[in-house]
């Protein structure tokens, strides 16, 4: 496993093992978890970091899911 940078600026996790996949997997899921008990109180922006890492996360995890 490595990670590569395009010209872009987007890092990618090249040569990935199943275990290694699967630890991807599990920790993203244990990431959407922890934010989802750990709510922040209403009213809080939606633009903010954190909600955009939990959407982030959705997104990886689906794109992971799918590849299963």
């Amino acid at each position: 496993m490595y990670c590569d940078k395009d010209s872009n600026g987007r890092v990618s996790i090249m040569d990935l093992t199943s275990d290694e996949f699967d630890t991807i997997r599990r920790a993203i899921m244990a990431f959407k978890t922890g934010l989802l008990q750990n709510r922040l109180p209403a009213g809080f922006a939606p633009q903010s970091e954190t909600y955009e890492q939990y959407h982030r996360a959705g997104i990886i995890l689906r794109q992971i899911e799918t590849l299963e």
